[in-house]
């Protein structure tokens, strides 16, 4: 089976067939047609185009494991010199209710020294 880079190329060659062939014909007289270097130029563009847009799309869909929701997540990369240890959820979890509480109770003298000078 041919791979999805050959597809995508085919199709899209396909695709840009019908507009080369439009921009080569679209005057009627044919003094103001295109010449056959400005085809072959045009011709090379499409073709490129083409190789480009199917290389990225059919690069993207070579792996469909790469776009699962996990992928990727189950392992932390660690730093050199780091433990893993360094990296587990408890620690990370106590430091932000700390940080959270902290946060939680200067809010709260905010709120009280704004309603004294109120009164």
């Amino acid at each position: 089976m041919p791979s999805y880079q050959t597809i995508f190329f085919i199709m899209s060659l396909l695709c840009a067939l019908p507009v080369v062939i439009w921009y080569y014909r679209r005057h009627s007289h044919p003094r103001f047609r295109p010449k056959v270097g400005e085809m072959v130029m045009v011709t090379l563009f499409a073709g490129l185009l083409c190789l480009g847009g199917s290389m990225l799309i059919g690069g993207l869909m070579d792996d469909p494991e790469q776009f699962r929701p996990d992928a990727g997540m189950s392992v932390v990369p660690s730093m050199p010199g780091e433990r893993a240890s360094d990296f587990s959820g408890s620690d990370r979890d106590e430091s932000s209710k700390k940080s959270d509480s902290g946060s939680r109770s200067g809010s709260r003298r905010g709120n009280e020294s704004t309603s004294q000078e109120r009164r």
